[in-house]
């Protein structure tokens, strides 16, 4: 993929000394969004925009509530997205057909362009990630797993 940098030869900063769990976890979020937005610039998507676009790729056209659900954020932030995306012609709204009151989303054509070049990109990215990982297999469903736990502890102080 010309333009792009490779994961393996991009520096980071080093995690906070002594830091505990969370200290890691924050770390590694920002030093993935990071590393993720470098990957999918030269494609013109940004962080965040990712998720959303393949989030909808995947489940089709989608109340604005759901695919808040689908990625743990809140309304107004699909509401920001969907502006976003809707302006670089990705995205389009439809009213309900029952409740006029209720916003569906779904992909247009080059949103799907979109969001299969996301998958492209970031399927390299895992791949090169993964490689850097010795014992990636057995630490993917650790990762899951705290991944679920987090969900749940976010969905109950919500």
């Amino acid at each position: 993929m010309t333009g792009q940098r490779s994961v393996s030869t991009i520096e980071t900063k080093n995690p906070p000394p002594n830091a505990e769990i969370v200290g890691y976890l924050l770390h590694i979020t920002k030093t993935i969004r990071q590393l993720q937005g470098l990957v999918l610039a030269p494609i013109g998507v940004s962080a965040g925009q990712d998720h959303f676009l393949l989030t909808l790729l995947e489940g089709g056209s989608r109340s604005s509530v759901a695919v808040g659900r689908s990625l743990n954020v809140r309304p107004s932030t699909v509401s920001k997205m969907a502006d976003i995306c809707e302006r670089k012609g990705w995205v389009r709204r439809a009213a309900g057909q029952d409740d006029h009151r209720k916003v569906y989303l779904d992909l247009t054509d080059e949103g799907v362009a979109a969001a299969h070049k996301v998958q492209t990109v970031t399927s390299v990215f895992e791949k090169e990630l993964t490689l850097l990982f010795a014992d990636a297999a057995d630490t993917a469903p650790v990762i899951r797993q705290m991944d679920a736990i987090l969900a749940k502890m976010l969905s109950r102080l919500r």
